[in-house]
C-alpha cells in the first residue's frame, strides 16, 4: 500500500491544474488515512508519510497558482506538526512564505492556495499562522530582522512562538531551508532569554490525564491526549534540541539530540509516550476524519481498553515527572555548543 501512496504522492506535486491536483490529493489523503498502525512504533512512519502528503500538496497549490502569476517569486515553509513530520489526520496547516515580490500580490495569491488546499480537507490552521496574513508572509531581510528582534527580546511580539513557528518550518519544496538556518546561528550564549522563555512556556502545565482515583471520585472521564501529553513531549523536545544546537525536526530525533539536558533516560521514556499517544490520537482522529465530523483529541478513558487506558496514564505520570524535574533542575543553558 505505501507504493500506491508514493504514487499519488508524486501526482500531487505534479498537477497541473487545481482538477487534477484536487483529484490527485484527495487520492493521496484517502491512502494515507488507511495506513493504519498495528504496533505503536509503527505511526512514526505514518506521521512521516501524512506529513509529506501534506508538504507535497503545499507545494502543488503553490506552483498551480504561482503558474497564474508569473512574476510571483516565493518560498513556501510548512510549520506546525505537518513541518515537524508529527502530523496526523485532520492536522491544521501552518504555512508561512518568503516572498520577493509585491507582497499584496503575494497575500491574494496565498489565500488561493490555501483554498486549493481547504478543498481536499487540508485546512488552515485555526490560529491563523497561514502565509495569506502579513504577519506570516516577510521578505528575507524582514524574516531575519524578525528572528533576532524575538530572540533579543521573547517576552515582546509573542516571541517566544514565532520562534517554536520557525523553528519547525520545512521547505514545501526542494530548496534550503534559509529560516531554521538564520534562526540556529542567531541563537547563542549572549541571547540566554530566548530559550529560558520557552521553558518557561514549557513547563506550564494546560492538562493532565485523569488519575483513576479522580475518576472514581467523581471527576471528568476525558483528557485531551495532545494537550497531556504530546504537547508537553514536543515543547520539551523543541527546546532541547536548539539548546544544544541540533538542527533536527522530528520531535523524536529532538528527543534523542536534545538527551544530555534531560533527566536520565527522559529521552527514551518520552519517546514512548510520544507513540503511545501519538498511536491513540491517530485512532480517534482517523475515525473523525473518515465519518466527517469535527476532528478532536478527546479520549474517553471508560471507553478505552485497559491496556491503553494504563499506558495513557503512565505516559501522563511520566509527561508529568519530567516537568517536574526540569522545573526543579531549570537547566538553562546551551550545551555542548
Amino acid at each position: 500500500m505505501t507504493s500506491v501512496f508514493d504514487d499519488v504522492l508524486g501526482d500531487v506535486c505534479r498537477a497541473h491544474d487545481a482538477e487534477e491536483f484536487a483529484a490527485a490529493a484527495l487520492a493521496a489523503h484517502d491512502e494515507a488515512l488507511e495506513l493504519g498502525p498495528t504496533r505503536t512504533r509503527d505511526v512514526v512512519a505514518l506521521t512521516q508519510r501524512w506529513s509529506a502528503f501534506a508538504r507535497s500538496a503545499v507545494a502543488g497549490a503553490a506552483d498551480i497558482v504561482a503558474a497564474a502569476h508569473p512574476g510571483l517569486r516565493w518560498q513556501w515553509y510548512v510549520s506546525g506538526s505537518c513541518g515537524r513530520s508529527d502530523a496526523l489526520p485532520g492536522a491544521d496547516v501552518e504555512t508561512l512564505i518568503v516572498v520577493d515580490t509585491d507582497r499584496t500580490a503575494a497575500l491574494a495569491a496565498a489565500a488561493q492556495v490555501h483554498a486549493l488546499l481547504d478543498s481536499v480537507g487540508l485546512r488552515a490552521d485555526t490560529n491563523g499562522a497561514i502565509a495569506s496574513r502579513s504577519r506570516f508572509a516577510r521578505d528575507t531581510h524582514a524574516w531575519q530582522r524578525g528572528i533576532d528582534a524575538w530572540l533579543a527580546d521573547p517576552a515582546a511580539d509573542r516571541g517566544v512562538v514565532m520562534t517554536g513557528l520557525l523553528a519547525d518550518a520545512a521547505p514545501a519544496h526542494l530548496h534550503a531551508n534559509g529560516l531554521r538556518t538564520h534562526l540556529l546561528g542567531a541563537l547563542s550564549p549572549d541571547r540566554p532569554d530566548a530559550l529560558s522563555a520557552m521553558l518557561d512556556d514549557t513547563l506550564v502545565i494546560r492538562e493532565t490525564v485523569p488519575s483513576r482515583l479522580r475518576v472514581v471520585a467523581g471527576g471528568r472521564d476525558a483528557v485531551d491526549v495532545k494537550r497531556a501529553v504530546v504537547e508537553p513531549i514536543t515543547k520539551i523536545a523543541r527546546w532541547a534540541a536548539l539548546s544544544t544546537g541540533s538542527s533536527a525536526s522530528s520531535t523524536l530525533d529532538r528527543l534523542h539530540d536534545g538527551a544530555a539536558l534531560l533527566p536520565d533516560d527522559a529521552a527514551d521514556t518520552l519517546a514512548d509516550c510520544w507513540c503511545i499517544a501519538t498511536r491513540l490520537r491517530w485512532a480517534i482522529r482517523s475515525d473523525s476524519v473518515r465519518a466527517g465530523g469535527v476532528v478532536r483529541d478527546d479520549a474517553t478513558l471508560s471507553t478505552l481498553s485497559p491496556q491503553d487506558r494504563a499506558q495513557l496514564r503512565t505516559a501522563g505520570r511520566e509527561v508529568s515527572g519530567v516537568l517536574r524535574i526540569l522545573n526543579y533542575t531549570r537547566p538553562d543553558r546551551f550545551a555542548g555548543r
